[in-house]
This record gives structure tokens, sequence and C-alpha cells, in this order.
């Protein structure tokens, strides 16, 4: 009989507690108030923080960075070049729920495999680029 089952990794919850740490640490450090949300490989969110004084908006922003990430595992910084080239392909990319290609998503890697990601809102697209960047690092191998 086929094999009929794969084996999955996937961001832990103290990971993603991690993660959230030094994401929040970053946006100190920036004089920011962030929402950072991680996701797992599949999405799904696992770990949430709204900090004080961040907007509304940042919560569902910041989810639909991380899964635009983990969906393509890519940053989402890596479709600024590619929709600014083709407006075919930047309507197409819009048309696609949850996807949103301004910077601040970044997917978490382990051993070479996308085991999740992170997404940021609450500053300017390159500081929340940032901001996920030192929250993917805590993590990464």
């Amino acid at each position: 009989m086929q094999n009929v089952t794969i084996t999955k990794q996937s961001i832990s919850a103290d990971a993603a507690k991690r993660a959230i740490e030094a994401g929040e640490a970053e946006a100190a450090r920036l004089g920011l108030a962030a929402s950072i949300a991680i996701l797992d490989e599949s999405g799904i969110l696992k770990a949430l923080s709204r900090m004080d004084n961040s907007l509304l908006s940042g919560i569902q922003v910041s989810q639909d960075k991380a899964y635009s990430s983990v969906a393509t595992q890519l940053p989402t910084s890596a479709w600024i070049g590619v929709t600014s080239a083709s407006k075919d392909f930047e309507l197409g990319l819009f048309s696609i729920d949850r996807i949103c290609p301004i910077s601040g998503g970044v997917p978490i890697v382990l051993e070479g495999r996308v085991i999740g990601a992170v997404g940021v809102s609450g500053g300017m697209p390159d500081q929340d680029e940032q901001i996920a960047n030192a929250a993917a690092a805590v993590l990464a191998s």
C-alpha cells in the first residue's frame, strides 16, 4: 500500500511565544507599538500580541502579512518588485483572499522547512519587516 500520510513540522507554542517576545523587544527598541502575529505552517494563528497603543487594524494586517508569507514561503517584501512590474499579476495577487504584499511578513524556517511565519503591523513597512526578522531570527537555524 502506498504511504497515505505525511509528517509536517510546525512551530510550537513555546517557540511562538519566544518569537513574539523578540518582536516586541525590537518594536520597543524602535519606539513602535505593533501587532505581531505568529502563524503555523498551515496559516493558522499560533500567537498574537497587540502592544499597548497599537492600532486596532494591526491585528488583521499582521495576520494577513504572516499568512501571505507562509502561503508563498517568501517574505512579503519579495512581492513588491513583482507587483510593480506587472499590473496583471498585481491585480491577480490582490484577488487572493488574505494576501497582503506589504513588507512585514517573513517565514520562519527551521532546518530548511517553513514551520510558520511572522507578520507585523505598526510602523513603516521596512520597520515592520525589521521587527518580523528579529522575531523569526530567534528560531531560525
